[in-house]
């Protein structure tokens, strides 16, 4: 397993090849990227995964997070830290972190992006 970073806006995790899971983004993507230009991510990087509705009212019910806009450390998150933007959760999740949580996936998608 693996994750692919295109273009500075997707990051796809996929236990694909590169060059098939190029061509897999391509097509639903309607793209043309080509795969020498998809590199793998720095592992020990990360991005703000959403936690679940479960996750979101225990958090609340502890008050244990900050606005995004707040925090000092967004650009430089620890794992795990919890924050608020435009009243969701999310939690830092290191991409080493995201291989473990989706392990079992078998069929590629897009992990986060950079784009709404």
């Amino acid at each position: 397993m693996k994750i692919y970073n295109f273009e500075n806006i997707d990051m796809v995790i996929t236990n694909l090849t590169k060059e098939e899971t190029t061509e897999w983004y391509n097509k639903q993507y309607d793209t043309e990227i080509k795969s020498k230009d998809v590199k793998e991510v720095d592992y020990h990087k990360g991005f703000w995964n959403p936690l679940s509705y479960k996750e979101t009212e225990e958090m609340n019910n502890k008050c244990q997070y900050k606005r995004i806009s707040e925090t000092r450390e967004i650009n430089n998150p620890k794992q795990g830290q919890i924050a608020e933007q435009y009243g969701d959760l999310y939690k830092f999740t290191t991409y080493k972190q995201a291989l473990e949580l989706y392990k079992d996936e078998e069929k590629p998608f897009v992990l986060c992006s950079t784009e709404f």
